[in-house]
């Protein structure tokens, strides 16, 4: 790998279930659309971010990550979940409410970021973050410009994945990554159902526009988004390819001294071999529906892009553009001000 470690195994203790109790290793579950779910979540202090002396946009709680969280703590499925020991046992406590403990693997991790490696990365990550670079983007005091950690962060999901799998603890033959705050309510999955679904033999992602050929520097840089960070599945045999891709797709981006979130690296990870992916539209109005709307019943729903086309064809006119640079140029000189 060359800047995020193979795996986390090393820095990990066992939380749950308890060192000594039960099998060490995983049986194995039969059922070929089965689906163990991994996610993690380490408190970035995001409750405190800060922009030109006020509260940030991208602001949020911890309690509110939590309240997300009871509602994929329902869910039927094994699920995997890396955390910080202070918040180990009220992740297991949710599990606990829903009766899911037993479908339940919680690996806690003191101190991540001074894991060797991703100290280097971060200090890396936010040698990149400077004034000039910030100033070049559309959307200047997003956290993907801004605060190192939270980069790393993203590029960990991919990683936690992996960590799982080498500890032997994942139990289906499909493996999903699956935001810690992803379900915000009680429609986002049937609670009394098993989430399967059939990857076909393909790495599965869901994009929310259109798949265009626009240089990764631009994308970069105008902050657009097409691939979904918050889900995605794949047999778990596919997993290692991917992060070495993931992997490759960071190094890529910090050698021309860019940063950006885990939806860029996605987006490189896809380009460099497509064959191997299957994608999927979802709506830009509600994108959080993986398992609502992607399991043994159906494959999504059809999503008309027509108002991205729109959108698109305004930004591209002459008064779209010097709309979009008076605009731009206005955001720079209010976080001048603000400074």
């Amino acid at each position: 790998m060359l800047k995020l470690p193979d795996n986390l195994l090393h820095v990990c203790e066992k939380f749950w279930p308890e060192p000594g109790a039960g099998r060490a290793r995983a049986s194995k579950n039969a059922d070929l659309l089965a689906i163990s779910i991994v996610t993690a979540f380490f408190d970035l202090g995001r409750e405190n971010w800060e922009h030109g002396g006020k509260a940030s946009p991208f602001q949020r709680s911890l309690e509110r990550y939590f309240d997300y969280f009871a509602h994929l703590a329902k869910i039927k499925n094994q699920l995997v979940i890396f955390t910080s020991p202070d918040l180990a046992q009220r992740v297991l406590d949710l599990r606990r409410a829903a009766g899911r403990e037993n479908e339940t693997v919680i690996f806690a991790i003191a101190n991540l970021f001074d894991e060797p490696k991703l100290k280097a990365l971060e200090v890396e990550v936010a040698s990149k973050m400077t004034e000039a670079f910030r100033a070049s983007t559309r959307v200047p005091h997003s956290p993907e410009y801004n605060v190192p950690r939270y980069v790393v962060m993203d590029a960990l999901k991919s990683i936690f994945t992996l960590t799982a799998l080498k500890a032997g603890v994942v139990n289906a033959q499909q493996l999903a990554w699956m935001d810690f705050g992803y379900c915000r309510d009680e429609l986002a999955f049937d609670a009394n159902k098993t989430w399967r679904f059939d990857t076909a033999g393909k790495f599965n992602l869901f994009h929310m526009q259109p798949i265009d050929d626009m240089p990764i520097y631009e994308v970069v840089l105008r902050g657009k988004v097409y691939f979904q960070g918050g889900c995605r599945i794949a047999p778990a045999a596919m997993w290692p390819e991917f992060v070495a891709d993931i992997d490759a797709a960071l190094a890529g981006l910090l050698s021309v001294d860019l940063v950006d979130d885990e939806q860029t690296l996605i987006l490189m990870a896809w380009r460099k071999n497509p064959q191997k992916y299957r994608i999927f539209p979802m709506s830009r109005k509600d994108w959080r529906v993986a398992i609502k709307q992607f399991n043994d019943i159906q494959t999504g729903e059809p999503v008309n892009f027509w108002d991205n086309e729109i959108e698109a064809r305004v930004k591209a006119s002459v008064p779209g553009r010097l709309v979009g640079k008076l605009v731009s140029a206005l955001i720079r000189r209010l976080d001048f001000l603000r400074s």
